[in-house]
């Protein structure tokens, strides 16, 4: 419930956004997702978030690439991979997480 206010509080409202990365909002999520791997609305809410915080955005107060960069270096790449396989029926999981996995490679291809 928690992170799907949070996330309705970032889309569309970069000060919002650049605040919670700000305060480590996706180190924070992230380590969440790492706690409640079989939480299906914490795990759906939380990747959402993370599409958000790490999508370019010429509003925000920090770097997408950065964000990116930070997601990597906190293991969001496991992450989605056990959510991956532990959702695979769950088609806007799915979607979600891929999403976040294409910007991340789009970053080093």
């Amino acid at each position: 419930m928690v992170h799907a206010c949070v996330q309705t509080v970032t889309v569309e409202h970069p000060v919002n956004k650049s605040d919670l990365f700000t305060c480590n909002g996706l180190t924070v999520t992230i380590d969440i997702l790492k706690i409640h791997p079989l939480n299906e609305d914490i795990n759906r809410q939380g990747i959402a978030l993370i599409l958000n915080l790490i999508s370019p955005d010429r509003y925000v107060r920090y770097s997408a690439a950065q964000a990116r960069h930070l997601a990597m270096s906190n293991g969001i790449v496991d992450v989605l991979h056990r959510v991956q396989k532990e959702f695979r029926s769950k088609n806007d999981i799915l979607v979600t997480s891929k999403g976040i996995l294409d910007l991340i490679i789009a970053d080093y291809s």
